[in-house]
């Protein structure tokens, strides 16, 4: 299976393509409409997204697939997301959504390669160690800080030139996060502990 690395600023667009709630919906075998996005001039959906850590054996994932207009493909095509007999009979793998027929504004498409999308680190310019500092101290108050660090004052690290918080628990886990800015829109980014850091 093909697997691409995404910078983090560009990852959640992919992450949204996310048709699965759709297709689950799907009734009597209708085409499913899905959302969708470009990677180097081809449209690509996606079935299951992985939230998780970024660390050195996981990463956050997208499960998609290339799309290609139905005179383009070759194989054999199903207009059904789950078809139970068609796996039963051996005919499809469970969770292979490859040769799907779906929509994409009113026009068909079938489901094509199967592509792992794993975030990668940031490649926007690291912000300044100051502004991270500041945003960690506006938002110490409230979301996941006061619920697991609310006390906890972060050791400051690096990661490719971006700051990194690291905040030690109530219970005594490391909590690493890494800050970096897109616009005027700061985004945090935790970490897997088996991640190396720089001081």
């Amino acid at each position: 299976m093909n697997q691409v690395l995404v910078e983090a600023e560009n990852w959640d667009a992919k992450a949204a393509s996310n048709s699965c709630m759709k297709a689950i919906n799907q009734k009597d075998g209708k085409l499913i409409s899905v959302l969708t996005f470009d990677y180097h001039g081809y449209l690509y959906t996606s079935f299951g997204t992985i939230y998780c850590q970024y660390s050195a054996q996981f990463k956050p994932t997208v499960f998609a697939y290339k799309l290609l207009p139905l005179s383009l493909y070759g194989g054999e095509t199903t207009t059904i997301y789950h078809d139970e007999e068609a796996i039963a009979a051996g005919r499809r793998d469970r969770g292979d959504f490859s040769g799907l027929v779906v929509l994409v504004k009113g026009k068909s498409f079938v489901c094509s390669e199967p592509t792992l999308f794993l975030k990668d680190l940031p490649k926007t310019r690291p912000m300044q160690l100051a502004l991270a500092q500041f945003f960690d101290t506006l938002c110490g108050s409230h979301g996941w800080r006061a619920l697991y660090c609310s006390s906890a004052l972060p050791t400051w690290k690096s990661l490719a030139r971006h700051p990194v918080a690291e905040y030690k628990t109530d219970a005594g886990e490391i909590i690493p996060v890494l800050f970096y800015q897109e616009g005027s829109t700061i985004h945090e980014m935790r970490l897997g502990t088996d991640i190396t850091l720089s001081s």
